[in-house]
């Protein structure tokens, strides 16, 4: 079975397992400028060759969102082969000096005034156009000119664009507004009303649905909502028996020094996109043996807290084969089989896992073995359909999402090497080969999750590999996936 809510780290407490560390040692190419410093904006910094496929026909961005944290790049160009690896983005400031942005090694400090994003669909045809989002911590002051370029997959660089980045206009009370906050936002403790399309005062975040509930993987903690300011920060539980009494829990998993606690505040499991947000936590397995009831209270950055909601623990529902399934993870598919395609908000149904990854397998695209290398970017997202065999990575990184490559040898080969320490890569990587498609693990012949301590991208070197097609798998170790860089090389 394929249960659409996925097991991973809460801070801590609740979960035995431990937090997977950032990136802090990844070899990465931070280009741009930083600390004032212009660099050359084609290359982020670094040499390489104009591509003979790519050119950038077009661009523009505007800061937009709720709490104008990110700058929205519409993006065309054109390519004579299906080759588009990246887009290179140059924050710049009025007077041409770069404004770091981008957090090359994933330690939560930015770092480099260039930045390396992958849309969610890269581009196959001649002609292309699409927009991608680049995320900002908190909104970049200043921001007022971007140097786009794109990268193909031999790292070849096209024409740069030089554009101005427009400002979001912010709406005042009363002033009409747009509520999906791309044209413009509303001020702080202010949201833009749906229904009128005014600001108006910000009533703080609202809980929709909320379930705790105990499953074949274990219990689990989980509501989704409504936060009109994108801004809900912490989630307030309460743990209780079935009357409602308040009961203690060993959150730390401390047999001989426990620390009882009968509520907790997260603080870190929120996944807010465009006015809804979604929470969930995977306690250890004997959470629910002491906790039967739940209370949940969302509460906001300006402390605006609001109504909380009860759940008892319940049976996760199990939903059939060909039958209409949760993307978010209100139910689960039974049997073997998985929520397709995995999406909030299109028709998701549970289809057999099976026939869904051999589709996978044969849409999946291909990865070269020249002698230079190569590489090839991705996005994760949607059911997971693979998972990592035992002893390769925590149990955390079960039921994720993923990118499947096909990589065709035509020869013996001495040696191959994949790996995703690469500029693209933002998040943390578990990376498998496997020699057939298949849901069973017996055929993975290769898995890594971490190339070393403090270095969560991934690699895996395969040894006199013969001839045959192999299946390349990028999995994520966090539960919402991302962005990723993949090379390959035969040294």
């Amino acid at each position: 079975m394929r249960r659409m809510v996925r097991s991973y780290c809460l801070g801590l407490v609740l979960s035995a397992l431990s937090c997977q560390s950032a990136i802090t040692n990844k070899s990465v190419e931070k280009g741009g400028s930083v600390g004032g410093s212009t660099a050359n904006a084609q290359t982020g910094g670094t040499s390489a060759s104009l591509s003979q496929s790519l050119t950038l026909t077009s661009a523009t961005a505007h800061v937009d969102g709720r709490r104008g944290n990110r700058v929205r790049l519409s993006i065309s160009g054109q390519q004579s082969a299906a080759d588009f690896a990246s887009v290179a983005v140059l924050a710049l400031d009025a007077s041409g000096n770069g404004l770091v942005w981008f957090d090359t090694n994933l330690d939560g400090q930015e770092d480099s005034a260039t930045g390396y994003l992958v849309p969610q669909d890269n581009p196959n045809d001649t002609s292309f156009n699409f927009e991608i989002l680049a995320p900002l911590p908190t909104p970049l002051q200043g921001w007022s000119q971007a140097e786009i370029s794109l990268f193909d997959r031999n790292g070849a660089v096209s024409n740069q664009l030089s554009i101005p980045v427009a400002e979001q206009p912010v709406r005042a009370a009363g002033e009409t507004c747009d509520p999906t906050a791309k044209a413009d936002r509303c001020g702080q403790d202010l949201e833009c009303n749906s229904g009128s399309a005014t600001c108006v005062n910000h009533t703080g975040p609202s809980l929709d649905r909320v379930v705790y509930m105990d499953g074949p993987e274990g219990p689990i903690l989980l509501a989704s909502g409504t936060d009109n300011a994108d801004d809900v920060a912490v989630m307030r539980l309460q743990f209780m028996d079935s009357q409602g009494n308040a009961v203690q829990v060993n959150l730390d998993n401390d047999t001989t020094a426990p620390t009882l606690q009968s509520n907790f505040t997260a603080t870190s499991q929120f996944t807010p996109t465009d006015g809804t947000y979604l929470f969930q936590v995977a306690p250890v397995a004997t959470f629910s043996d002491t906790v039967r009831q739940v209370k949940f209270v969302p509460v906001d950055l300006n402390a605006h807290v609001g109504a909380g909601v009860v759940a008892p623990l319940t049976q996760a529902p199990s939903i059939g084969s060909g039958t209409t399934c949760d993307a978010q993870g209100f139910n689960y598919c039974s049997g073997n089989s998985a929520c397709v395609p995995g999406v909030v908000g299109a028709v998701n149904t549970c289809q057999p896992l099976g026939s869904v990854q051999s589709q996978a397998c044969k849409s999946a695209p291909s990865l070269g073995l020249a002698p230079a290398g190569s590489m090839a970017t991705g996005y994760n997202k949607g059911p997971s359909l693979w998972e990592p065999p035992a002893g390769c990575a925590a149990d955390i990184a079960l039921h994720h999402p993923e990118t499947v490559f096909k990589m065709h040898v035509a020869s013996v080969t001495p040696s191959i090497t994949i790996t995703t320490e690469r500029r693209e890569t933002r998040m943390d990587t578990v990376l498998y080969v496997a020699s057939v498609c298949s849901p069973s693990t017996t055929g993975i012949i290769a898995c890594n999750d971490d190339i070393a301590s403090g270095n969560v991208a991934s690699a895996v070197t395969l040894t006199n590999v013969a001839v045959g097609d192999y299946y390349v798998i990028v999995d994520s170790l966090n539960d919402t996936g991302g962005q990723f860089g993949l090379a390959v090389s035969t040294p």
